[in-house]
């Protein structure tokens, strides 16, 4: 298909062409005073560094029915009381959710025991923690058969036509916002005290150890040297080299700076507070080591033992190979394995102490 049949030499052909070149000239001035995506004005926002396709694992917090109800004696009053035995406890459940990238080595000078500075090599983690906002409730019931609500439903996942799916013994699990439950927190502590709430400062009362707040505990488990276990070490020396590295522009924290209560992240792409884990003088010859976290849920277990109350604290574990030599230790080599839930006490056991 021509635009145009007439000679070029056809006056007539000749005005046609002039029209025809001023418009697409008009266009492409018109294209060109148009910003591309790249050249629109950007926000005030740092622009944070993206990250490829499965650099980051992010861990669902697999939260469990039966982190909300736990069953037992109450050992002080059983011996004299009927009624205290198999006792029904009810525990009000969050938890955060967890994504981390790989971990990585960086040498640095740190300052030695009489402060000369020395080359350590740094083990460290970036990771970042996000708070849904949700907190969960068993609420006690009379055992009847019914549907799952749409919180059991994530709490206890069974097959369509399992006849589980229609039964519960322990209590119907309910959910309420962040909001909701600081809400109910200081209209309880009000009433209490002949307040209103919104006279309650809950930060100033003791109903504020039952907000959700995050206070990490990391450690760094070498399997094939001892079970050496390694606490995270604070290296103020190594923060700046490690943001540097992985982004200028996005903060990390320490484990001391990240600690406490965590914004309700609303939006879905929310990606929470960042942080980074270091660890120093690690044995060179680990090559299997695990990663335990807690503070990503107030989810525990306990058990009364001859020794007293034995407490254990829902902990994430990551489990790493590290197919390397303890001469040359290189990041490559580390390869993450898979991860669990567990329940360690503070001293990073599963079991209670054996009697005397």
């Amino acid at each position: 298909m021509h635009l145009m049949s007439c000679s070029p030499l056809d006056r007539g052909c000749f005005s046609h062409r002039i029209v025809l070149t001023s418009l697409v000239s008009c266009l492409a001035l018109a294209a060109l005073s148009v910003p591309s995506r790249a050249q629109q004005p950007t926000s005030d926002a740092p622009q944070y560094r993206q990250l490829a396709e499965g650099v980051e694992k992010v861990l669902d917090p697999e939260r469990d029915f039966f982190e909300l109800t736990s069953q037992h004696d109450v050992a002080e009053l059983a011996t004299e009381y009927d009624w205290a035995k198999d006792v029904v406890f009810r525990h009000d459940i969050w938890a955060f959710e967890f994504a981390f990238k790989p971990v990585r080595m960086i040498k640095v000078k740190v300052p030695g025991p009489d402060g000369e500075p020395r080359e350590k090599l740094i083990w460290y983690m970036v990771y970042r923690v996000r708070n849904p906002g949700t907190i969960y409730r068993a609420e006690p019931t009379v055992y009847e058969a019914r549907d799952l609500t749409e919180q059991e439903e994530e709490f206890l996942p069974v097959e369509e036509g399992d006849p589980a799916k229609k039964d519960t013994v322990a209590g119907r699990v309910v959910s309420l916002s962040e909001e909701e439950f600081i809400q109910e927190l200081k209209q309880k502590y009000a009433d209490e005290n002949g307040m209103s709430p919104e006279e309650v400062d809950l930060e100033e009362t003791p109903l504020k150890l039952q907000l959700p707040r995050f206070v990490p505990t990391f450690a760094l488990y070498s399997i094939d040297t001892g079970g050496k276990t390694y606490l995270d070490r604070i290296i103020p020396s190594a923060m700046k080299p490690i943001q540097d590295r992985e982004d200028a522009n996005r903060p990390l924290k320490n484990t001391v700076e990240i600690a406490g209560r965590l914004p309700v992240s609303e939006a879905e792409g929310d990606q929470g507070v960042w942080g980074v884990v270091t660890w120093q003088d690690v044995d060179p010859r680990t090559d299997y080591f695990s990663i335990f976290i807690q503070g990503l849920s107030n989810a525990y277990r306990w058990e009364d033992t001859p020794n007293g109350r034995w407490f254990a604290r829902k902990t994430l574990r990551l489990d790493f190979w590290r197919p390397g030599d303890e001469v040359d230790e290189d990041e490559s080599e580390i390869r993450f394995l898979r991860h669990s839930w567990v329940f360690l006490d503070s001293s990073w056991s599963s079991r209670p102490p054996s009697g005397n």
